[in-house]
């Protein structure tokens, strides 16, 4: 077996890895069972290597002593915690640059070196930030990705500074957004997003108030098929998402917090021919049913799939917290409208 050529070598590793070939993979030992084994082995290998704690030093140093920078496609840093200096992620996306695809950025912080770096990365397509603990700067973000083409899925920190002196400018294939930190209603109204756009998460945008989002989905409402709401959203009041199915015309998913929307969510639907498109619609809840605040109900939904305002829903998951009764009529009532549109009814802890 050591004797087999590098080609078959070469295809025994793509094979340990084809079920799911963006999944990081940790299969290094098996390059020391011969040289063409090494040899075939090492571009599966390099394609998305798993990195922790204990191995990210001897990762960096080969990177940093050899040309295998070029075989790394996607780099996963969420697993490598507080071990990864800013100064580090920077030389090591100069030295991978050439044909990454995704970064996930580390649990510490990313300095303003290691986000101009990324725009020597001119093939990303996801950037995924959400896991930084440490604050940075906007400014220096858009600076990195304003010019890679290429680039279709981003989600932001959740700690950032919003420079009065940023001129944002948008990649122009972007498909995905994740709005997180220091997203303000300038910073939207602003915005020129691109035209690609077709799917937004917001979430834990402490400065972002009830303008800012009306202007954020008028913005992107006619273009995007998923809209992503998520708890908390310090300065959104109790009907700030009940617009969502006016602006969002064409969403097919749409996940709203019911500590953001109130009964005229559905009853301001519009009873046309075709109704909303949405076909997966999820209502969580941050909260506890001893507030004092009225929550929406079964009966609200009732209402609208017997108007026939929600004619292609199909599957339906509501929080455990807005306390639904399963044996109440209003839930067997709605359970049997979504079933008879060939849909599901889902009952979650969050």
């Amino acid at each position: 077996m050591p004797n087999l050529p590098t080609e078959i070598w070469l295809r025994i590793f793509e094979n340990l890895v084809s079920w799911n070939p963006y999944e990081a993979k940790n299969n290094g030992a098996l390059l020391r069972i011969c040289r063409n084994a090494f040899s075939g082995g090492l571009p599966v290998i390099y394609f998305f290597p798993k990195l922790n704690a204990k191995n990210y030093a001897k990762f960096f140093n080969t990177i940093s002593e050899t040309d295998y920078g070029k075989l790394v496609h996607h780099l996963n840093l969420t697993s490598v915690s507080y071990t990864s200096k800013a100064s580090i992620t920077s030389r090591l996306l100069r030295r991978c640059a050439r044909d990454l695809e995704s970064f996930s950025g580390p649990q510490t912080g990313l300095g303003f070196t290691a986000l101009r770096a990324l725009s020597t990365c001119t093939r990303l397509r996801k950037i995924d930030l959400s896991v930084l603990s440490e604050r940075i700067d906007l400014q220096y973000l858009f600076a990195g990705i304003q010019n890679l083409q290429y680039l279709e899925y981003i989600n932001f920190p959740a700690l950032s500074k919003f420079s009065p002196r940023l001129t944002e400018s948008w990649p122009p294939s972007l498909v995905h957004i994740g709005f997180a930190g220091a997203i303000t209603d300038d910073f939207v109204a602003y915005s020129n997003f691109p035209l690609s756009l077709r799917s937004v998460n917001i979430t834990n945008c402490p400065q972002l108030t009830d303008t800012g989002i009306f202007t954020l989905l008028s913005k992107v409402g006619e273009t995007v098929t998923s809209v992503n709401v998520q708890y908390p959203m310090a300065e959104l009041s109790r009907n700030a998402l009940d617009c969502v199915f006016q602006l969002c015309p064409y969403a097919s998913v749409i996940s709203v917090p019911a500590n953001y929307i109130t009964s005229n969510l559905f009853e301001s639907l519009s009873e046309s021919e075709s109704g909303h498109k949405v076909e997966h619609l999820e209502i969580s809840y941050s909260g506890s049913l001893l507030t004092a605040i009225s929550l929406v109900k079964a009966d609200d939904l009732v209402s609208a799939l017997a108007d026939g305002k929600l004619p292609q829903l199909r599957r339906l998951q509501y929080s455990i917290r807005l306390g639904w009764k399963e044996e109440s009529e209003d839930v067997q009532d709605l359970v049997d409208l979504i079933d008879d549109q060939g849909g599901e009814v889902f009952v979650s802890v969050k």
